[in-house]
């Protein structure tokens, strides 16, 4: 999945261990986009290269999208939405 979001030139890379706090997944990568389309792309890389652990996709066209791939959960967000939701700081007590 790094692989991926590195090719497709995502910007502020943050892997989050979430093992012990969380229920649903094991990691939370959490990733910058340029804009909207950037994002989109991003995204859709990931689901084409990951469709065997789709688990399920929102907010494609968006500022933020969340993609589920079972293990791993990917936030991709505009720098400002980033800023706004600051999931680093939510997700803070995991690691």
């Amino acid at each position: 999945m790094l692989d991926t979001l590195e090719d497709y030139k995502a910007l502020e890379i943050v892997v989050l261990d979430i093992s012990k706090t969380s229920g649903f997944a094991d990691d939370m990568i959490i990733v910058s986009g340029t804009s909207t389309r950037h994002i989109a792309s991003m995204a859709a890389a990931l689901t084409e290269h990951h469709k065997a652990s789709l688990m399920g996709q929102e907010g494609m066209g968006t500022e933020w999208v969340c993609t589920d791939l079972g293990s791993v959960v990917v936030h991709i967000f505009t720098p400002a939405k980033r800023v706004l939701y600051n999931l680093e700081k939510l997700w803070s007590y995991s690691f």
